[in-house]
């Protein structure tokens, strides 16, 4: 019962000892699979026990069966897939295979007339299949969706490898190939960042002592200790910065572009030699 509700065992036996109240849409896949029990007998509350059919008389829905038959015989004979056949996702086509899904008339008329089958062999559950040797289809659409899958398959081969194999992956996995990115990016990402934060700041601090420097005078002490009969002139000198390029980081030289000027009286400038 639970293979064919796809249902847990847990559930089924609290149902089945009242310790869980069903819910309607349990009832309407009850209905389904058992196509001679109305879905309203089932939920109305003054239908006794007895006016349901009897057990040995309860019939199992025949759709998914059939389903299951044909997309075998597609898929061994024609080498062609259920979904790919019907123009269906794989997901929708792996419901209706499975049997968690049932088909609808729609659906089931289309896969009657795919294979030249009498729309009963498909809607009645009561009528079995006719046997595989006498099935047939059309040979030319077929070839052309066997193609069209072909041409997808040659089209996206190794298209989205990485994304395809990160769903193949479990969860468990998927945890422990993010920790191990984790683990690897975030000290290169931190050391990355220390080294740019190192190169910046003493890029920054050689421009700061150039452009903060105005000039200085010549030491008085120094002055002192000249000849009395030398002369001189005091000169400021300052200087200002303009590029710095072609930093060598292994060597620590670079090239300056820069400014200097040079302030002094000039009138004792042309004593010296007058």
């Amino acid at each position: 019962m639970s293979v064919v509700l796809h249902e847990t065992k847990r559930t089924i036996n609290n149902i089945y000892e009242s310790r869980q109240f069903h819910e309607y849409s349990f009832l309407k896949k009850l209905s389904k699979y058992f196509y001679n029990l109305p879905y309203r007998l089932l939920i109305d509350e003054n239908v006794k026990v007895d006016e349901l059919p009897k057990y040995e008389d309860l019939k199992i829905q025949q759709k998914t069966k059939k389903i299951r038959i044909l997309s075998d015989y597609l898929k061994k004979k024609e080498e062609l897939s259920f979904a790919r056949a019907f123009s269906l996702s794989d997901q929708k086509a792996a419901r209706l295979i499975s049997g968690y899904s049932l088909p609808s008339k729609r659906i089931s008329l289309k896969i009657a007339h795919y294979f030249f089958l009498d729309d009963k062999y498909i809607l009645n559950d009561d009528i079995e299949l006719p046997p595989i040797d006498q099935l047939t289809i059309d040979e030319d659409l077929a070839s052309l969706q066997r193609n069209d899958i072909q041409n997808v398959i040659n089209r996206n081969k190794n298209k989205h490898y990485i994304s395809h194999s990160f769903q193949l992956l479990g969860y468990p996995k998927r945890v422990k190939l993010f920790i191990s990115l984790l683990l690897t990016t975030i000290p290169l990402i931190a050391y990355t960042g220390f080294c740019a934060n190192t190169i910046i700041s003493n890029r920054f601090d050689t421009m700061s002592s150039y452009k903060n420097d105005d000039g200085e005078e010549f030491p008085i002490s120094d002055l002192e200790n000249m000849p009395s009969n030398e002369k001189h002139v005091d000169v400021k000198i300052g200087s200002q910065l303009n590029t710095i390029n072609n930093i060598d980081s292994s060597g620590g030289s670079y090239n300056v572009k820069m400014r200097l000027w040079f302030d002094f009286d000039q009138l004792k400038f042309h004593e010296m030699y007058y």
